[in-house]
């Protein structure tokens, strides 16, 4: 929670790789980076659990080759590229977790800190052990569950893991209170987590979800509430 990344909206569902599909946001995200130099930048595509959830094609076959390009592109462009892989559809039996695991190492061995992004239910002890660095998750929703299983929470500790906590709510309509949301999580935490202070340190806030289908000025609110909490959960520290 130490400082801000730079994020690209997650991609469309069409194939990236010949010369990258939304190439004109994609080019400007990269200018940006590359005047700014921040030291690390995010981007977030659609993983092979949710696209098989629409059926087999073109998206699914070419994905690991769109992740390695999209990786080495964000390390061109001088930062340590953070690749996210967005997961709604863990929750169904038929997920392939295989798929989603070899897409991880694909990008991992392209440079990347790889993340997996899941804000409904999941088989978390098994997500938990596949290798990835970030898990994101719904706080508010998820986080009891993810720690439920203590051994495998601990172990993902143990290798360097880390949350990025989906902190601030995002579906319509929301009542919720910052602090007490942040007083939630620090409880949930201090419960199950060893080093409890060092483990919160190495964490990112977000927000729980996408902000695509928020106004202009929800998603701003939304914005400066995930901060908000990011300093209440820092004074922690």
């Amino acid at each position: 929670m130490q400082q801000d990344v730079p994020y690209l909206p997650e991609l469309g569902a069409e194939p990236l790789v010949a010369g990258f599909s939304q190439g004109a946001t994609l080019a400007a995200f990269l200018e940006q980076v590359q005047a700014r130099r921040p030291r690390f930048a995010k981007v977030q595509l659609a993983g092979p659990a949710t696209l098989a959830a629409h059926g087999p094609g073109p998206v699914m076959e070419h994905l690991p080759e769109t992740v390695r390009a999209l990786t080495l592109r964000l390390a061109q462009a001088g930062v340590t590229p953070l690749v996210f892989l967005d997961e709604p559809a863990l929750h169904e039996a038929s997920a392939p977790v295989t798929a989603l695991e070899f897409v991880r190492r694909t990008a991992s061995e392209a440079g990347a800190i790889v993340g997996l992004h899941c804000c409904g239910q999941a088989n978390w002890a098994e997500l938990l052990g596949l290798g990835f660095d970030l898990i994101s998750l719904d706080a508010r929703l998820s986080l009891d569950a993810l720690l439920e299983d203590r051994r495998a929470w601990l172990r993902f500790l143990e290798r360097g893991g880390r949350l990025c906590l989906g902190i601030i709510p995002t579906d319509a309509g929301a009542r919720y209170d910052v602090d007490e949301l942040c007083d939630s999580v620090e409880a949930s935490l201090r419960a199950t987590t060893p080093h409890f202070e060092r483990a919160l340190s190495r964490m990112l806030l977000s927000p729980a979800c996408g902000l695509a289908l928020h106004s202009a000025e929800d998603a701003r609110r939304i914005t400066a509430e995930v901060k908000q909490a990011q300093a209440r959960l820092r004074s922690l520290l």
